[in-house]
């Protein structure tokens, strides 16, 4: 059974403000290629600035987000 199934849109959160943010674009960016065709599939960047981040969730409504 396809545990994803039940989420009709995911976001897929990617950046951030460590020394890993690099490695967290390219990591989202693999597992939005891969989830993209079967999913609506949103990436969001995270930065210092939590009232944006706040605000992408909101504006996508995802049902899950990674």
């Amino acid at each position: 059974m396809d545990v994803l199934k039940k989420y009709n849109k995911i976001s897929i959160l990617q950046g951030g403000i460590s020394d890993e943010s690099e490695i967290s674009l390219l990591s989202a960016k693999e597992v939005y290629k891969e989830l993209k065709n079967k999913y609506n599939v949103t990436l969001i960047n995270v930065s210092k600035d939590c009232t944006k981040l706040i605000s992408d969730i909101k504006k996508n409504k995802p049902d899950i987000i990674f």
